[in-house]
């Protein structure tokens, strides 16, 4: 985005894949997924996506209008 950033990282550890999104930067509109409105200088996990099985792909950073 102009204003936020997204980023995906994968970790594995013995036989599982743990899929992260990282989020930062500009967040008056919600748009960085912390369920606030703040602005956040560094990456801060997404903790809202389920965990497990999860393996993230892509991120999508458009902000609607």
């Amino acid at each position: 985005g102009a204003s936020h950033t997204a980023v995906l990282t994968n970790r594995k550890s013995f036989d599982q894949i743990e899929s992260r999104c990282w989020t930062f930067g500009l967040g008056d509109k919600g748009q960085l997924g912390h369920g606030t409105t703040a602005t956040i200088c560094s990456p801060q996990p997404v903790d809202g996506l389920p965990t497990g099985s999860l393996f993230l792909l892509i991120v999508d950073c458009r902000t609607q209008l």
